[in-house]
């Protein structure tokens, strides 16, 4: 009767992210995203992990390497013009697709748009 020890697999638990801000759940376990693996196994898994020389390297070069969006301007600003472009967009798309008219008129109407109302920021963003 002195079968196996049952194995269960060790969750994910978010107090770990506060030790280990590079640890992020995954489906089916957890992930080192410094490393790009996979780590199996509980917290002691972890800690070995984060202590191996090739995690450690990994984890300096991520510090000292800037982040993309510092490079990229945010672009999701809510301006009115930007919103109003977008729905002068939709309406005209939706004007070519019900009266089946070719989408090449839409090159031409976008110049027009824009040299017909040159005192109007919405032309600017439109198309």
């Amino acid at each position: 009767m002195g079968g196996a020890k049952k194995k269960y697999a060790a969750g994910f638990r978010e107090e770990w992210n506060e030790k280990f801000p590079w640890l992020k759940q995954i489906k089916g376990g957890k992930k080192c995203t410094v490393c790009d693996i996979p780590i199996a196994g509980g917290l002691s898994h972890i800690e070995r992990h984060a202590s191996r020389e090739y995690h450690i390297k990994n984890f300096k070069v991520a510090q000292s390497t800037p982040k993309l969006d510092a490079f990229v301007e945010n672009t999701t600003k809510h301006c009115p013009s930007t919103e109003a472009a977008k729905k002068l967009e939709i309406m005209v798309c939706l004007f070519v697709a019900e009266h089946n008219l070719p989408f090449t008129i839409l090159d031409h109407l976008n110049q027009i748009i824009k040299n017909g109302i040159p005192d109007s920021k919405l032309p600017k963003n439109f198309l």
